[in-house]
């Protein structure tokens, strides 16, 4: 299936608000509305994504290709909560795969301009952006698949996944060609 065809098929839950305006797809209709998904990177295809937690996640986008010969041309999107985008852009493959080969904690540091009761000043902050340790959502045991809130199958929490194991083999080789 193609990215198009996905979007074609998907179309009833998707809010395509992030799309250029003169694109073809463009609607604002269901933008920020409750129960809709949004395509975050518009017309760009995502080719790969590297995910640490909610909200916080590297995006490897080319604009429209249907393979990408090369992995080191893919454009890199970050998002990273609370952190700004200047910060999250020098974080490193590297270091968020160290998050899945052993736990840990990846910490920022950045400036940013505060006020307070008219008096500006610089503030230096330190913010920790991804670690090893999110309990806020439920993970199988392999830690990288996600278990729906309201799932009761017993053995949930156990993966036996080919996928996932493939997954866990791919980072460990993205690791080693990061060093």
């Amino acid at each position: 299936m193609t990215y198009d065809e996905a979007l074609d098929r998907l179309k009833p839950h998707l809010d395509f608000s992030n799309f250029p305006q003169d694109h073809s797809r463009f609607c604002a209709d269901k933008k920020a509305e409750l129960g809709y998904v949004k395509v975050d990177t518009g017309e760009q295809v995502i080719h790969a994504i590297l995910a640490e937690k909610k909200k916080s996640y590297q995006l490897y986008t080319d604009c429209n290709t249907d393979s990408v010969a090369d992995l080191a041309k893919l454009m890199r999107h970050n998002k990273k909560k609370g952190c700004p985008k200047r910060t999250a852009k020098k974080i490193s493959d590297r270091d968020i795969l160290s998050l899945k080969m052993k736990p840990g904690i990846v910490k920022v540091e950045f400036k940013k301009l505060q006020t307070k009761r008219h008096m500006i000043s610089m503030v230096s902050s330190t913010k920790a952006i991804s670690n090893s340790f999110d309990d806020s959502s439920f993970y199988r045991t392999c830690g990288l698949c996600n278990i729906p809130f309201s799932c009761s199958l017993p053995n949930i929490e156990i993966c036996t996944s080919l996928e996932c194991k493939m997954n866990q083999l791919l980072i460990r080789i993205w690791s080693r060609l990061e060093q």
